[in-house]
């Protein structure tokens, strides 16, 4: 089985507003008041990819650890989860899932939720200093 084929059950519930699923399961991976990196988020209804990306790559010119959290991709899930430049493997994005799915609450995450908290565990295992988190409206 692929990772998409994998993530399609997160696919079915759809989008539900509200942040206690995400917050529940997130704050047993990262201390929600006091995160391992600092966090620029951008959101907002148009310009925010490439304003993400601008920053993105600016960082990484000035040689500072950096993370993209970006949606939607373009051909793989893996372009969504960025560390200086290099997209997240599928044996990591594989080995992160199985390890969100034994937490708490995490079969109530949407799809979105379960990859952006992915995103922020792997973003804390590669103990980045800069994470930017690109949310769509």
């Amino acid at each position: 089985m692929n990772i998409e084929k994998r993530l399609e059950k997160y696919i079915k519930k759809g989008m539900k507003p509200g942040l206690e699923r995400v917050k529940k399961v997130l704050s047993q991976i990262i201390d929600l008041d006091n995160p391992p990196y600092k966090i620029i988020h951008i959101a907002g209804t148009n310009g925010k990819g490439t304003t993400a990306n601008l920053l993105y790559n600016y960082f990484i010119k000035v040689k500072k650890d950096v993370a993209l959290f970006t949606s939607p991709h373009i051909t793989k899930v893996n372009e969504r989860v960025s560390v200086n430049g290099r997209d997240i493997n599928d044996e990591s994005l594989w080995n992160h899932l199985d390890f969100i799915e034994k937490l708490d609450g995490s079969a109530d995450l949407t799809y979105f939720e379960v990859l952006n908290v992915l995103a922020l565990l792997y973003f804390k295992e590669c103990k980045v200093e800069y994470v930017i988190l690109e949310t769509g409206l």
